[in-house]
């Protein structure tokens, strides 16, 4: 599964939950719907992603990346 955040538009503000439904809908597993920033946050599966990004309301999607910074005393440093 892949954590995502989805920007919801401008012309959906209003109706996040809605938006949530459909996201839902499309094999979104949503967390949280972040109404003041109109951001929802869940999980989807690699092979939902192209769906999730076509549902009704969305500006776009954000895969969370990890980094990880080897101990200051690794060789890599």
């Amino acid at each position: 599964m892949l954590n995502v955040s989805v920007v919801v538009d401008d012309g959906h503000a209003d109706d996040l939950e809605r938006v949530a439904e459909r996201l839902r809908a499309s094999g979104m597993a949503v967390d949280a719907v972040l109404g003041e920033v109109g951001i929802i946050t869940g999980s989807v599966r690699p092979q939902d992603l192209a769906a999730v990004q076509e549902v009704e309301g969305v500006a776009s999607v954000t895969a969370d990346r990890t980094v990880r910074l080897e101990p200051p005393d690794s060789d890599i440093q």
